[in-house]
């Protein structure tokens, strides 16, 4: 991610956001945040309890991200599912090949060309309990 600059265009990307989009990321992260300080990631009753990785994050973070999930692993499937495990003890790759379409495919996909998203926002006229509604992606992390 750092070496193709993707931080860089989280920042660039989260400044051409909408006030409201800004904010929403804001509190999230916010929200998320106050639950990693106020629990501690040994207490926290999931796969991920302990782990080095579970930490509190910025809005550009999550943005960064989400960017490169939602457009590389569509991409990068072929490659997930060729991965083998290494072939002997203190080997940490085994041999692996991939078409080079598949490489480039991916590293276009971190280029965030093109980008869009599969999520709902329904403002207050149009939800039941006259509040709004945003609806994410489910699908990545």
């Amino acid at each position: 991610m750092l070496g193709l600059g993707i931080p860089d265009r989280a920042q660039e990307n989260f400044d051409a956001q909408t006030e409201d989009n800004k904010e929403w990321m804001t509190g999230f992260t916010a929200g998320y945040n106050r639950y990693v300080r106020e629990t501690g990631r040994d207490n926290i009753t999931s796969w991920c309890k302990g782990a080095e990785w579970v930490r509190e994050f910025t809005p550009q973070d999550m943005l960064s991200r989400g960017l490169t999930a939602s457009q590389s692993l569509p991409r990068m499937a072929a490659m997930v599912a060729a991965a083998k495990p290494p072939v002997a003890a203190g080997n940490e790759t085994s041999d692996l090949e991939i078409a080079p379409v598949l490489f480039a495919e991916a590293l276009d996909a971190a280029r965030m060309e093109g980008k869009g998203s599969n999520g709902w926002a329904l403002g207050k006229d149009l939800t039941k309990n006259g509040r709004g509604m945003l609806l994410g992606n489910p699908h990545f992390p």
